[in-house]
């Protein structure tokens, strides 16, 4: 993990945006400790800047920000190309010659060879870079396929700023300067996270995942022009590669022989966690104990020539607790294992930290223990392996199955009746239906009736029966407030992100959420 931030501002002098620049890297410390770095183009009044956490060639060859061997092209870069390797190899026989070994100095020159949409769309890895092209003096700002690494720019008081982190942007701008995007704020309402192409601040945005966003310097770039969603005007990010192409690629060749699907899969996983272990630093994994992460520590250890180091956070409360699952795994799989044990207390002493660690609205809870065993494992090792994906990749979601089971069961009922018994279910609070089964399981001991969240379950049922269309109940069950332009006094717009949705070629509603899933939530 890499910091990048910078700006370009006709109205600055050269003093006024280096300085700036360096203050907002140096908020960016934690995501690059090892080294830094600013350079300033001389034919723009554009400056970019670069936290480095050494990973491939930890020597100054592969500092940033870095330079095309033409001199054509400067680029600060975020992230991992797993593949550079093998696209070093093709570059050498085009006549292209490497100082370093790092990923970066293979990314600018795939991008002189072949030019940047070809070049990356070679690029297998996780990413986030701002490229500069001194000869048609244009700034492109690329993220990875599924957005694993961020990158926020926008426009304020003609200044065009970019970061791996808001808080770069909110430490050099007065406050005045940012106002709260109040469709932003209802779509982390709804969803408890706020989508690409949005942020918390209006006209501060988030680059979509699988795009490439090109300004022209010399011209007016903060443009009416302009807009965040892709493909839509001249000045909008251009897809490079979308989910949705993908899905529907994926559903046009199924796979139909069982033998071949898990001779595929097993081939694609073990080139996926070998690449992603070709380093100059030590590499551990997280290990929850669940299949996902399971399946990686497996396969890393397997591709190791020793033992790789797992982690594990442990909690106090039984029926959440999965370290006694990781623990049985590390030991069967011969791994270096450490488990944190996290207490209440802990995790109110790291509450306070969450907005600074997350720059802005963020609900999902798992957010405090990934953070915990993020902080337990950079003790040891620079680079942590996850089963992050995994979920909606693989139908892993308890609510794919359990949504399409129930509008099955329920399908034959009438809606009028379903929805007014829904809305007869949904009156009783969760703790009734929670007492009722305590009751109910006291005369029935069956592992069948050991069941969990009961309450809640029945108010999901309950919200099931009320919809006509499943993917509407889905919608419902994922939203932490269906309707929160409610919970705002500022008019908002109808949610945005809603109509931007297309669908996949997904008869099947599993197939569906999935991909809903991967567009959004992941």
């Amino acid at each position: 993990m890499c910091g990048i931030a910078g700006l370009l501002a006709h109205d600055l002098s050269t003093e006024q945006a280096e300085s700036i620049t360096s203050e907002m890297i140096s908020l960016l410390q934690h995501r690059g400790p090892d080294a830094s770095g600013i350079w300033r183009s001389q034919s723009a009044n554009l400056v970019l800047g670069h936290r480095r956490l050494a990973i491939q060639d930890l020597t100054e060859s592969g500092s940033q920000p870095m330079h095309s061997a033409s001199k054509r092209y400067s680029v600060v870069f975020n992230g991992e190309i797993y593949n550079f390797r093998e696209i070093a190899s093709d570059l050498c026989k085009h006549g292209h010659k490497f100082t370093g070994h790092s990923d970066t100095e293979v990314l600018l020159a795939a991008i002189e060879e072949w030019g940047l949409e070809a070049a990356v769309n070679q690029f297998i890895g996780m990413f986030a870079f701002v490229l500069w092209d001194d000869v048609n003096k244009t700034i492109h700002l690329c993220r990875d396929r599924l957005g694993e690494k961020p990158l926020y720019y926008g426009w304020l008081d003609n200044v065009f700023y970019f970061s791996s982190e808001l808080k770069a942007i909110e430490k050099v701008v007065s406050k005045n300067q940012l106002e709260i995007d109040y469709d932003g704020l209802s779509n982390y309402l709804k969803n408890g996270y706020i989508s690409a192409p949005f942020s918390i601040y209006r006209n501060i945005y988030e680059l979509v995942p699988g795009t490439i966003l090109t300004l022209p310097v010399l011209a007016d770039i903060n443009s009416q022009q302009f807009s965040p969603w892709p493909d839509t005007s001249s000045l909008s990010p251009k897809t490079y590669w979308s989910v949705l192409d993908a899905a529907n690629q994926g559903l046009s060749n199924l796979i139909y022989n069982e033998k071949d699907a898990i001779e595929q899969l097993d081939a694609a996983l073990h080139l996926s966690v070998r690449r992603q272990m070709i380093a100059d630093v030590k590499i551990g994994t997280f290990l929850s104990g669940g299949i996902d992460s399971t399946i990686v520590s497996a396969i890393s250890q397997r591709e190791s020539s020793e033992s790789i180091r797992t982690y594990t956070i442990g909690l106090s409360e039984k029926e959440y607790d999965e370290s006694l699952y990781a623990e049985k795994i590390a030991r069967h799989l011969g791994t270096d294992h450490l488990t944190m044990q996290v207490r209440p207390e802990d995790v109110l002493q790291i509450v306070p930290q969450l907005s600074s660690i997350y720059d802005e609205p963020f609900a999902d809870s798992s957010q405090i223990p990934a953070y915990i065993v993020s902080k337990l494992a950079r003790e040891h090792v620079t680079v942590c392996l996850s089963g992050d994906g995994g979920d909606e990749l693989f139908a892993g979601y308890n609510r794919y199955i359990s949504t399409q089971f129930f509008w099955n069961k329920l399908a034959p009922i009438p809606y009028p009746v379903k929805n007014l018994v829904g809305k007869a279910l949904a009156k009783a609070p969760p703790a009734f239906w929670d007492n009722i089964y305590k009751y109910v399981n006291f005369f029935d001991n069956s592992s069948y009736s050991k069941q969990k969240l009961v309450g809640l379950k029945m108010q999901k049922l309950a919200a099931i029966m009320q919809h006509k269309d499943i993917y509407q109940a889905y919608e419902y069950l994922t939203s932490y407030w269906d309707v929160p332009s409610q919970l705002i006094s500022e008019k908002v717009s109808p949610n945005r992100l809603s109509h931007k949705i297309q669908y996949s070629d997904a008869k099947n509603f599993i197939v569906q959420a999935m991909y809903l899933d991967h567009i959004s939530y992941l």
